[in-house]
């Protein structure tokens, strides 16, 4: 049941990047906002219910990914009702339709028993990886963007919103991640018996890495002015860290080191 979910989840998803992008390029109607987002939303109850009915609900690297993906899209969600965030869709709903569809292939049959508190850090944690990783593909479309306007002015997509907008959304996403990032770490402090514990250790200190690179990049727009090509390289060296301490260490403590164990 949970993989037929999925597979409805992934199959919205993909409808919903399709509607985005024509819209980007102008090739349908005007469409309300009901109309647009609300194939993204039954994506993500479909989502949540294939997460909610399978047999082994834990932290491991597929459920992760699955969690993070979710994030991801509600917040999308969330911002478009506000803000022009197609182009941003168009590259995150394929991705989540790809993650969802493949996340039973990736399932592994353990089940953690973790206290309230763990969940606590566990959910603020991936949130926070979801908020930022939004951040990071929204500084993948403001390079884009830069480097076609330099080489053919007035060239792209119709529906693409201005650079100035693009680079406001980034940091605002940037933002709300660090601040949830700072307050899933603080959780880890709190509710994990030792955050530089063994299997622990090197999240932790990627993660305060990452948070002090994030940290670094706003301190330098707010006072500096910092944007432009500084921004996209050290949002995507603060996600890098994120993904090499987190779901790096679960891909080769799970996939590639377990099986042969």
């Amino acid at each position: 049941m949970s993989a037929v979910l999925g597979l409805v989840a992934a199959a919205l998803y993909g409808f919903s990047a399709l509607r985005w992008w024509r819209g980007l390029h102008g090739s349908t109607p005007d469409q309300s906002l009901l109309q647009r987002l609300a194939p993204v939303a039954l994506a993500l109850i479909a989502h949540a219910a294939s997460v909610a009915v399978a047999d082994n609900m834990n932290v491991a690297i597929a459920n992760a990914l699955s969690l993070t993906t979710w994030a991801m899209v509600f917040t999308l969600l969330c911002l478009a009702v506000r803000h022009p965030v197609e182009s941003l869709g168009v590259v995150v709903l394929p991705l989540s339709a790809l993650v969802v569809a493949t996340v039973p292939l990736l399932q592994t049959p353990e089940s953690n028993a973790l206290e309230a508190g763990v969940w606590v850090h566990v959910w603020l944690s991936l949130t926070a990886y979801g908020l930022l990783c939004l951040a990071a593909a929204q500084s993948c479309l403001v390079a884009w963007h830069t480097a076609r306007l330099r080489r053919a002015p007035g060239t792209g997509p119709r529906g693409l919103p201005p650079l100035a907008t693009l680079e406001r959304l980034m940091f605002h996403l940037l933002t709300i991640g660090l601040v949830v990032l700072t307050a899933a770490i603080a959780s880890g402090f709190v509710f994990l018996d030792d955050m530089f514990a063994q299997q622990v250790a090197h999240k932790t200190v990627f993660s305060l890495l990452a948070w002090a690179v994030f940290a670094a990049l706003l301190g330098g727009h707010w006072l500096a002015g910092w944007r432009g090509k500084t921004a996209v390289r050290w949002t995507l060296i603060g996600m890098a860290l994120l993904l090499v301490g987190f779901f790096g260490s679960k891909l080769v403590l799970e996939i590639l080191i377990t099986p042969s164990a």
